[in-house]
């Protein structure tokens, strides 16, 4: 074999290394950041899906823009207190989504391991946000908690260009203490339900007086009444009475 063909070989097998290592792909309903190896730096650029050319030495860091979710169920579970100082143990799932627009910020702040960021900053949230309620009020607002906490992600998050699309989370208090709240809340609707029927009773008593009231005005306007027609027809009777005297 001549220097010619050993020239062509090598030249051919440069720019089949320059194709296989020099292609980079981002997947469906993805973007992506090129990363250069060698300079250990990234382009700002951000690529779309498809097939991209980024010379040898360099990587597509990839951003998945679909929905995503993160559990905390399991060894996952978020320990903290009640702000009465209960033990509670929150189970659930966080679903987000990645800002498209700012995918380099995101790799500034967390490079490509942006998972971990969301993991920790929403744990921490979460467990700040559902210590500033008793246990009392876990088991009978759950719905106004609920909004807090995710509120509370989505705020917190945002400082990462991560949006929070939903954040339900589920409690376990201590057993005794739910067992104590629900004799509590049976009993406390007991009560309520005692004052309304006495605020009924109560209501019904004015009612009746006050009926009693106006049948006893009515009936002494109506004797009244009486007693002056009675008079103004005694007053006529004696005065034709007195004519016909006058008039013999």
């Amino acid at each position: 074999m001549g220097p010619a063909a050993v020239c062509v070989i090598a030249v051919v097998a440069f720019i089949v290394l320059m194709i296989v290592f020099g292609i980079g792909t981002v997947g469906n309903n993805s973007v992506g950041l090129n990363y250069n190896k060698w300079s250990v730096s990234i382009n700002e650029e951000v690529v779309g899906e498809g097939i991209h050319y980024i010379w040898p030495l360099h990587k597509i860091i990839e951003f998945q823009l679909d929905v995503q979710y993160m559990s905390f169920e399991g060894t996952a579970a978020i320990q903290t207190r009640t702000k009465d100082g209960l033990d509670l143990t929150l189970t659930g799932q966080l679903s987000y989504k990645v800002q498209s627009d700012n995918v380099y910020d995101l790799y500034n702040l967390a490079l490509d391991d942006y998972e971990s960021l969301i993991y920790v900053f929403s744990r921490d949230t979460i467990r700040d946000v559902a210590a500033n309620y008793s246990g009392q009020e876990w088991m009978e607002d759950l719905t106004t908690i609920q909004t807090a906490i995710e509120d509370g992600t989505k705020e917190e998050l945002s400082k990462f260009f991560i949006s929070v699309e939903a954040c339900q989370m589920t409690y376990d208090l201590p057993e005794v203490y739910e067992e104590k709240l629900n004799e509590l809340s049976i009993m406390t609707q007991q009560v309520q339900s005692a004052e309304q029927a006495q605020q009924t009773a109560i209501t019904q008593y004015e009612t009746d007086v006050l009926t009693a009231s106006i049948n006893a005005d009515s009936y002494v306007i109506q004797q009244i009444g009486e007693a002056q027609a009675e008079a103004t027809v005694a007053q006529g009777e004696a005065d034709a009475a007195k004519t016909l005297a006058a008039a013999q």
